[in-house]
């Protein structure tokens, strides 16, 4: 059995992970969702998906940043975890757990 949390955009009582903007200046990122899939947590992101024709939907300027910094938390703290994009091409959602 599993779980599904949705997690708000600001709040000290919310998970937030902090990166840095490409002035250097410290932020915070709230990943959308933590879940619970088969014994295994997550820490799931969502961002703008992909065109028919391949091309990024993602507006986030920053989503580069907060994906290292998605990664550097999960793998210090033994969970599992990535970017879910909407793919037009194949209709399906695509997990990206790594660059």
């Amino acid at each position: 059995m599993g779980w599904i949390y949705k997690n708000c955009d600001k709040g000290d009582e919310y998970l937030s992970i902090v990166y840095n903007d490409n002035s250097g200046a410290q932020k915070l990122f709230y990943p959308d969702y933590i879940l619970s899939v088969k014994g295994k947590t997550w820490s799931i992101e969502t961002k703008g998906g992909f065109t028919r024709s391949g091309d990024s939907a993602d507006i986030d300027i920053f989503s580069p940043k907060k994906f290292d910094a998605l990664h550097t938390y999960i793998d210090k703290h033994g969970l599992k975890g990535g970017f879910v994009r909407y793919d037009k091409q194949s209709e399906g959602l695509c997990i990206f757990p790594d660059n």
